[in-house]
């Protein structure tokens, strides 16, 4: 009887994969309901109408504008979350996926409309791209002659922080995140940055978002 029930654990050997089809099948129709509910809403989300068109000089995309779009793709028939849709990606070519969206948070989004519209040839974490984006733009203010201390430097790389978590960025937002309110919130932004802050705030949003 003790013989009947013991159980044998292996360590050693390397699991190998007999059949996935049934994974790979489930990971396309995830992708494709993920493309035909992205055709099907190109002019009715704002979001994905700014996201198509490229159109930011225009109109920026909004932290609002993002959750509709959101709470778009999880109406039916399409039941769509994020981190599905990305995880089928990852089923189905993982090359072209580097790291897992945020969870919660709402602008990796904007990561995953553009890799399956085919302005990004790799899906990911939108943070990662707004990181490059922010080096290009410090690199871009030195060539204009602009010099950062290291105290600005911090406020900065909050700043990119926040857009990268909301898209957007305001006045009000320093008061009321966390992040930039325990610095000393707008007050202290602008003994920083003095006059020309909102219109620094504006570039920044552009070129970390573009």
């Amino acid at each position: 009887i003790k013989k009947q029930n013991d159980i044998i654990i292996d360590e050693f050997t390397t699991d190998e994969l007999v059949h996935a089809d049934f994974d790979m099948k489930h990971a396309e129709e995830k992708v494709t309901s993920f493309k035909t509910f992205i055709e099907d809403n190109k002019d009715e989300l704002t979001a994905l109408q700014i996201i198509y068109n490229q159109s930011y000089a225009q109109q920026r995309l909004t932290y609002a504008a993002i959750k509709d779009l959101a709470r778009a793709m999880k109406d039916p028939p399409h039941h769509l979350i994020t981190a599905d849709v990305w995880q089928a990606y990852r089923r189905l070519n993982a090359a072209t996926v580097k790291g897992s969206p945020v969870d919660q948070q709402l602008t990796e989004l904007i990561s995953l409309v553009r890799f399956a519209l085919g302005q990004s040839t790799v899906l990911e974490p939108f943070a990662s791209r707004v990181e490059q984006r922010f080096n290009l733009w410090i690199g871009r203010e030195k060539k204009a002659g602009r010099e950062f201390n290291e105290e600005q430097m911090t406020w900065l790389r909050t700043i990119a922080g926040f857009i990268a978590a909301n898209s957007e960025i305001g006045a009000s937002d320093f008061m009321e995140a966390p992040s930039l309110s325990d610095k000393g919130g707008i007050l202290k932004a602008r003994e920083l940055f003095g006059t020309s802050l909102n219109d620094m705030l504006d570039d920044m949003q552009g070129a970390l978002v573009a």
